[in-house]
Protein backbone atom coordinates (compact mmCIF):
# COMPACT_ATOMS: atom_id res chain seq x y z
CA UNK A 1 0.00 0.00 0.00
CA UNK A 2 1.23 3.40 -1.03
CA UNK A 3 1.47 6.21 0.97
CA UNK A 4 -1.32 7.88 -0.07
CA UNK A 5 -3.37 5.18 0.26
CA UNK A 6 -2.56 4.48 3.60
CA UNK A 7 -3.46 8.07 4.23
CA UNK A 8 -7.10 7.28 2.86
CA UNK A 9 -7.73 4.66 5.24
CA UNK A 10 -6.32 6.26 7.96
CA UNK A 11 -8.14 9.73 7.12
CA UNK A 12 -12.06 8.54 8.36
CA UNK A 13 -10.61 7.38 11.73
CA UNK A 14 -8.99 10.56 12.56
CA UNK A 15 -12.31 12.72 11.23
CA UNK A 16 -14.42 10.57 13.44
CA UNK A 17 -11.76 11.25 16.58
CA UNK A 18 -11.57 14.84 15.54
CA UNK A 19 -15.41 15.20 15.98
CA UNK A 20 -15.80 13.11 18.53
CA UNK A 21 -13.13 15.32 20.50
CA UNK A 22 -14.72 18.22 19.43
CA UNK A 23 -18.22 17.20 20.48
CA UNK A 24 -16.99 16.11 23.83
CA UNK A 25 -15.68 19.50 24.51
CA UNK A 26 -18.80 21.15 23.77
CA UNK A 27 -19.98 18.92 26.56
CA UNK A 28 -17.24 19.89 28.93
CA UNK A 29 -18.04 23.45 28.07
CA UNK A 30 -22.15 22.55 28.99
CA UNK A 31 -21.04 20.74 32.09
CA UNK A 32 -18.89 23.69 33.34
CA UNK A 33 -21.26 26.04 32.93
CA UNK A 34 -23.83 24.14 34.68
CA UNK A 35 -21.51 23.83 37.78
CA UNK A 36 -20.16 20.55 37.15
CA UNK A 37 -16.28 19.11 36.75
CA UNK A 38 -16.33 17.81 33.49
CA UNK A 39 -13.03 16.30 33.07
CA UNK A 40 -13.39 14.74 36.22
CA UNK A 41 -16.73 12.90 35.06
CA UNK A 42 -15.60 11.71 31.74
CA UNK A 43 -12.25 10.53 33.26
CA UNK A 44 -14.76 8.30 36.10
CA UNK A 45 -16.84 7.17 32.78
CA UNK A 46 -14.22 6.46 31.00
CA UNK A 47 -12.34 4.13 33.68
CA UNK A 48 -16.27 2.78 34.11
CA UNK A 49 -16.93 1.67 30.92
CA UNK A 50 -14.39 0.65 29.02
CA UNK A 51 -11.64 -0.58 32.02
CA UNK A 52 -13.78 -2.73 34.15
CA UNK A 53 -15.10 -5.96 33.44
CA UNK A 54 -18.96 -4.80 34.38
CA UNK A 55 -19.07 -2.00 32.41
CA UNK A 56 -17.50 -4.30 29.30
CA UNK A 57 -20.25 -6.42 29.70
CA UNK A 58 -22.67 -4.07 29.66
CA UNK A 59 -21.28 -2.75 26.38
CA UNK A 60 -21.87 -6.07 24.94
CA UNK A 61 -25.30 -6.44 26.29
CA UNK A 62 -26.44 -2.96 24.94
CA UNK A 63 -23.93 -3.80 21.68
CA UNK A 64 -26.68 -6.91 20.56
CA UNK A 65 -29.27 -5.21 19.76
CA UNK A 66 -27.70 -2.12 18.23
CA UNK A 67 -25.95 -4.06 15.76
CA UNK A 68 -29.08 -6.20 15.22
CA UNK A 69 -30.55 -3.09 14.15
CA UNK A 70 -27.49 -1.94 12.32
CA UNK A 71 -27.59 -5.08 9.92
CA UNK A 72 -31.43 -4.76 9.01
CA UNK A 73 -30.70 -1.06 8.04
CA UNK A 74 -28.15 -2.53 6.06
CA UNK A 75 -29.24 -5.16 4.56
CA UNK A 76 -31.95 -2.88 2.91
CA UNK A 77 -29.48 0.09 1.95
CA UNK A 78 -27.66 -2.57 -0.02
CA UNK A 79 -30.41 -1.91 -2.34
CA UNK A 80 -30.64 1.18 -1.98
CA UNK A 81 -33.54 1.06 0.17
CA UNK A 82 -34.49 2.93 3.53
CA UNK A 83 -36.22 1.06 5.91
CA UNK A 84 -36.82 3.41 8.81
CA UNK A 85 -39.42 0.84 10.37
CA UNK A 86 -36.07 -1.24 12.00
CA UNK A 87 -38.45 0.08 15.15
CA UNK A 88 -41.31 -1.06 14.67
CA UNK A 89 -40.32 -4.44 13.00
CA UNK A 90 -38.27 -4.88 16.69
CA UNK A 91 -40.69 -4.00 18.80
CA UNK A 92 -43.12 -6.98 16.57
CA UNK A 93 -40.41 -9.54 17.30
CA UNK A 94 -40.48 -8.89 20.50
CA UNK A 95 -43.97 -8.90 20.55
CA UNK A 96 -43.90 -12.16 19.08
CA UNK A 97 -41.41 -14.02 21.04
CA UNK A 98 -43.05 -13.03 24.06
CA UNK A 99 -46.21 -14.38 22.80
CA UNK A 100 -44.28 -17.75 22.22
CA UNK A 101 -43.04 -18.20 25.94
CA UNK A 102 -45.81 -16.88 27.36
CA UNK A 103 -48.49 -19.75 25.51
CA UNK A 104 -45.76 -22.41 25.61
CA UNK A 105 -43.88 -22.10 29.07
CA UNK A 106 -43.17 -25.81 30.23
CA UNK A 107 -41.34 -26.43 27.34
CA UNK A 108 -37.69 -27.09 27.11
CA UNK A 109 -35.40 -24.58 26.22
CA UNK A 110 -34.17 -26.36 22.91
CA UNK A 111 -37.51 -26.19 21.78
CA UNK A 112 -39.00 -22.74 22.83
CA UNK A 113 -35.86 -20.62 22.58
CA UNK A 114 -35.69 -21.76 18.56
CA UNK A 115 -39.94 -21.24 18.43
CA UNK A 116 -39.26 -17.72 19.98
CA UNK A 117 -36.67 -16.70 17.54
CA UNK A 118 -38.52 -18.32 14.84
CA UNK A 119 -41.21 -16.24 15.78
CA UNK A 120 -39.24 -12.73 16.14
CA UNK A 121 -37.51 -13.13 12.08
CA UNK A 122 -40.77 -14.23 10.69
CA UNK A 123 -43.39 -11.69 12.38
CA UNK A 124 -40.24 -8.62 11.83
CA UNK A 125 -39.72 -10.59 7.85
CA UNK A 126 -43.10 -10.27 7.39
CA UNK A 127 -43.80 -6.19 8.58
CA UNK A 128 -40.85 -5.39 6.34
CA UNK A 129 -42.07 -7.51 3.67
CA UNK A 130 -45.00 -5.88 3.12
CA UNK A 131 -43.90 -2.84 2.68
CA UNK A 132 -41.17 -3.95 -0.23
CA UNK A 133 -44.02 -5.44 -1.64
CA UNK A 134 -45.93 -1.81 -1.59
CA UNK A 135 -43.20 -0.74 -2.72
CA UNK A 136 -42.10 -3.40 -5.69
CA UNK A 137 -45.99 -3.78 -6.97
CA UNK A 138 -47.49 -0.21 -6.35
CA UNK A 139 -44.45 2.09 -6.00
CA UNK A 140 -45.45 3.27 -2.55
CA UNK A 141 -41.95 4.53 -1.13
CA UNK A 142 -40.92 2.59 1.49
CA UNK A 143 -39.82 5.49 3.80
CA UNK A 144 -43.48 6.05 4.29
CA UNK A 145 -44.80 2.78 4.78
CA UNK A 146 -42.40 1.58 7.04
CA UNK A 147 -42.35 4.90 9.26
CA UNK A 148 -45.68 4.64 9.80
CA UNK A 149 -45.79 1.05 10.73
CA UNK A 150 -43.73 2.10 13.51
CA UNK A 151 -46.49 3.50 15.15
CA UNK A 152 -48.90 1.42 14.78
CA UNK A 153 -46.88 -1.62 16.12
CA UNK A 154 -46.33 0.56 19.26
CA UNK A 155 -49.94 0.91 19.59
CA UNK A 156 -50.66 -2.86 19.15
CA UNK A 157 -47.79 -3.80 21.79
CA UNK A 158 -49.09 -1.51 24.18
CA UNK A 159 -52.78 -2.57 23.82
CA UNK A 160 -51.01 -5.75 24.81
CA UNK A 161 -49.01 -4.66 27.89
CA UNK A 162 -52.05 -2.39 29.08
CA UNK A 163 -54.24 -4.99 29.11
CA UNK A 164 -54.24 -8.66 28.04
CA UNK A 165 -50.81 -9.89 29.09
CA UNK A 166 -50.34 -6.92 31.64
CA UNK A 167 -48.73 -8.97 34.75
CA UNK A 168 -50.45 -9.45 37.75
CA UNK A 169 -50.04 -6.91 40.60
CA UNK A 170 -47.66 -4.57 38.44
CA UNK A 171 -47.51 -0.88 38.07
CA UNK A 172 -46.15 -0.66 35.08
CA UNK A 173 -47.18 -1.78 31.63
CA UNK A 174 -45.56 -4.89 30.76
CA UNK A 175 -45.82 -8.72 31.16
CA UNK A 176 -45.08 -11.03 33.31
CA UNK A 177 -41.23 -12.35 33.25
CA UNK A 178 -40.84 -14.99 30.97
CA UNK A 179 -40.09 -18.86 31.94
CA UNK A 180 -36.41 -19.73 32.82
CA UNK A 181 -36.59 -22.24 29.78
CA UNK A 182 -37.81 -19.18 27.13
CA UNK A 183 -33.87 -17.45 28.37
CA UNK A 184 -30.88 -17.52 27.01
CA UNK A 185 -27.99 -18.32 28.96
CA UNK A 186 -25.27 -16.59 30.57
CA UNK A 187 -22.08 -16.63 28.42
CA UNK A 188 -19.87 -15.11 31.53
CA UNK A 189 -21.16 -15.43 35.30
CA UNK A 190 -22.17 -12.40 36.74
CA UNK A 191 -22.47 -10.28 34.02
CA UNK A 192 -25.50 -9.89 31.93
CA UNK A 193 -23.85 -11.17 28.35
CA UNK A 194 -26.09 -13.45 26.75
CA UNK A 195 -25.91 -16.18 24.24
CA UNK A 196 -27.54 -13.25 21.70
CA UNK A 197 -23.96 -11.98 20.84
CA UNK A 198 -23.12 -14.87 19.60
CA UNK A 199 -26.17 -15.45 17.62
CA UNK A 200 -25.38 -11.63 16.44
CA UNK A 201 -21.76 -12.29 15.33
CA UNK A 202 -23.53 -14.90 13.58
CA UNK A 203 -25.88 -12.85 12.00
CA UNK A 204 -22.77 -10.94 10.92
CA UNK A 205 -21.44 -13.62 9.12
CA UNK A 206 -24.35 -14.72 7.48
CA UNK A 207 -24.95 -11.29 5.82
CA UNK A 208 -21.61 -11.43 4.21
CA UNK A 209 -21.99 -14.67 3.09
CA UNK A 210 -25.81 -13.90 1.51
CA UNK A 211 -24.04 -10.69 -0.06
CA UNK A 212 -21.00 -12.01 -1.53
CA UNK A 213 -21.52 -16.06 -1.89
CA UNK A 214 -24.95 -16.43 -3.14
CA UNK A 215 -26.33 -15.77 -6.24
CA UNK A 216 -29.00 -13.93 -4.30
CA UNK A 217 -26.77 -11.94 -3.19
CA UNK A 218 -25.05 -11.06 -6.72
CA UNK A 219 -28.47 -10.09 -8.29
CA UNK A 220 -28.78 -7.98 -5.15
CA UNK A 221 -25.18 -5.99 -5.78
CA UNK A 222 -26.25 -6.01 -9.64
CA UNK A 223 -29.70 -3.83 -9.40
CA UNK A 224 -27.93 -1.54 -6.67
CA UNK A 225 -25.18 -0.82 -9.01
CA UNK A 226 -26.76 -0.97 -12.47
CA UNK A 227 -30.82 -1.18 -12.65
CA UNK A 228 -31.01 -0.64 -16.03
CA UNK A 229 -27.67 -3.01 -17.26
CA UNK A 230 -29.17 -5.94 -14.35
CA UNK A 231 -32.60 -5.39 -15.78
CA UNK A 232 -30.77 -6.18 -19.56
CA UNK A 233 -29.36 -9.18 -17.53
CA UNK A 234 -32.87 -10.90 -16.56
CA UNK A 235 -32.38 -9.51 -13.25
CA UNK A 236 -36.06 -8.21 -12.26
CA UNK A 237 -35.52 -5.43 -9.50
CA UNK A 238 -39.21 -6.05 -7.66
CA UNK A 239 -38.00 -9.70 -6.30
CA UNK A 240 -34.62 -8.26 -4.81
CA UNK A 241 -36.99 -5.94 -3.15
CA UNK A 242 -39.29 -8.53 -1.64
CA UNK A 243 -36.38 -10.44 -0.32
CA UNK A 244 -34.12 -7.61 1.48
CA UNK A 245 -36.96 -6.04 2.73
CA UNK A 246 -37.68 -9.56 4.19
CA UNK A 247 -34.53 -10.25 5.43
CA UNK A 248 -34.12 -6.71 6.98
CA UNK A 249 -37.35 -6.84 8.94
CA UNK A 250 -36.52 -10.43 9.97
CA UNK A 251 -33.17 -9.66 11.67
CA UNK A 252 -34.55 -6.46 12.63
CA UNK A 253 -37.24 -9.04 14.14
CA UNK A 254 -34.60 -11.58 15.36
CA UNK A 255 -32.90 -8.47 17.37
CA UNK A 256 -36.02 -8.04 19.64
CA UNK A 257 -36.25 -11.43 20.62
CA UNK A 258 -32.42 -11.65 21.77
CA UNK A 259 -33.29 -8.64 24.09
CA UNK A 260 -36.71 -10.14 25.25
CA UNK A 261 -35.04 -14.02 25.74
CA UNK A 262 -31.22 -12.23 26.91
CA UNK A 263 -31.37 -8.96 28.26
CA UNK A 264 -35.07 -7.46 29.62
CA UNK A 265 -37.01 -11.49 29.84
CA UNK A 266 -40.25 -9.63 29.39
CA UNK A 267 -42.16 -7.19 26.97
CA UNK A 268 -42.30 -3.63 28.15
CA UNK A 269 -44.47 -0.96 26.45
CA UNK A 270 -42.61 0.83 23.78
CA UNK A 271 -38.84 0.98 22.81
CA UNK A 272 -36.47 4.22 22.61
CA UNK A 273 -37.85 6.58 20.62
CA UNK A 274 -33.80 6.77 19.36
CA UNK A 275 -33.28 3.24 18.38
CA UNK A 276 -34.06 4.06 14.47
CA UNK A 277 -31.80 6.74 14.83
CA UNK A 278 -28.81 4.86 16.67
CA UNK A 279 -28.98 1.95 14.84
CA UNK A 280 -29.22 4.48 11.31
CA UNK A 281 -26.37 6.11 12.76
CA UNK A 282 -23.94 2.66 13.22
CA UNK A 283 -24.71 1.66 9.60
CA UNK A 284 -23.96 4.92 8.59
CA UNK A 285 -20.52 5.55 9.86
CA UNK A 286 -19.48 1.75 8.97
CA UNK A 287 -20.48 2.81 5.75
CA UNK A 288 -22.73 -0.57 5.82
CA UNK A 289 -19.03 -2.56 6.02
CA UNK A 290 -20.82 -5.49 8.31
CA UNK A 291 -17.06 -5.98 10.76
CA UNK A 292 -17.00 -1.87 11.02
CA UNK A 293 -21.04 -2.08 12.28
CA UNK A 294 -20.06 -4.90 14.95
CA UNK A 295 -17.43 -2.47 15.83
CA UNK A 296 -18.83 1.05 16.04
CA UNK A 297 -21.88 -0.59 17.61
CA UNK A 298 -19.92 -1.93 20.14
CA UNK A 299 -18.71 2.01 20.77
CA UNK A 300 -21.89 3.30 20.50
CA UNK A 301 -23.06 1.13 23.01
CA UNK A 302 -20.81 2.80 25.21
CA UNK A 303 -21.65 6.09 24.76
CA UNK A 304 -25.02 5.00 26.45
CA UNK A 305 -23.47 2.96 28.92
CA UNK A 306 -21.59 6.04 29.60
CA UNK A 307 -24.70 8.08 29.50
CA UNK A 308 -26.04 5.67 32.82
CA UNK A 309 -22.91 6.54 34.46
CA UNK A 310 -22.67 10.21 33.92
CA UNK A 311 -26.29 10.18 35.83
CA UNK A 312 -24.86 8.62 38.42
CA UNK A 313 -22.42 10.87 39.10
CA UNK A 314 -25.12 13.84 39.35
CA UNK A 315 -25.96 15.07 35.94
CA UNK A 316 -29.02 15.48 35.10
CA UNK A 317 -30.57 13.24 32.49
CA UNK A 318 -31.37 16.15 30.12
CA UNK A 319 -27.85 16.99 29.94
CA UNK A 320 -26.39 13.50 29.54
CA UNK A 321 -29.09 13.11 26.63
CA UNK A 322 -27.65 16.61 25.25
CA UNK A 323 -24.20 15.70 25.22
CA UNK A 324 -24.70 12.35 23.43
CA UNK A 325 -26.67 14.27 20.93
CA UNK A 326 -24.06 16.19 20.23
CA UNK A 327 -21.56 13.37 19.61
CA UNK A 328 -23.78 11.93 17.67
CA UNK A 329 -24.34 15.12 15.72
CA UNK A 330 -21.20 15.73 15.06
CA UNK A 331 -20.07 12.48 13.57
CA UNK A 332 -23.12 12.24 11.31
CA UNK A 333 -22.07 15.84 10.15
CA UNK A 334 -18.46 15.15 9.23
CA UNK A 335 -19.70 12.13 6.69
CA UNK A 336 -20.24 14.82 3.77
CA UNK A 337 -16.29 16.14 4.76
CA UNK A 338 -15.42 13.01 5.01
CA UNK A 339 -16.40 11.91 0.90
CA UNK A 340 -15.46 14.71 -0.09
CA UNK A 341 -11.71 14.64 1.03
CA UNK A 342 -11.43 10.75 -0.10
CA UNK A 343 -13.17 11.79 -3.62
CA UNK A 344 -10.66 14.50 -4.00
CA UNK A 345 -7.49 11.63 -2.32
CA UNK A 346 -8.60 9.41 -5.03
CA UNK A 347 -8.66 12.02 -7.63
CA UNK A 348 -5.15 13.16 -7.03
CA UNK A 349 -3.22 9.39 -7.44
Amino acid sequence: MTARGAANHLMPIALYASALAAALGVGWLLMAQAGHAGLAIYAQTFAKVFLTWRGLSECLVQATPITMGALAVAMAARLNLWNIGVEGQFMLGAFAATGVALALPGQPAWLLIPLMGAAGFISGGLLAGLCGLMRARLGINEIVTTLLFNYVVGLWVGYWVHGPWKAPGSNVPETAEIAASAQLPVLFPGTRVHLGLLIMLACAGLCHLFHHRTLWGYRVRAAADNPRAARTAGIRFAPSVLLVMLLSGGLAGAGGMLEISGAIHRLQDGASPFFTMTVFMVAWIARLNLAGMVVTGFLIAGLQVGGYYMQFQGLPSAMVSLIEGVVLFALIALEPLRKRMQSRGQGGE
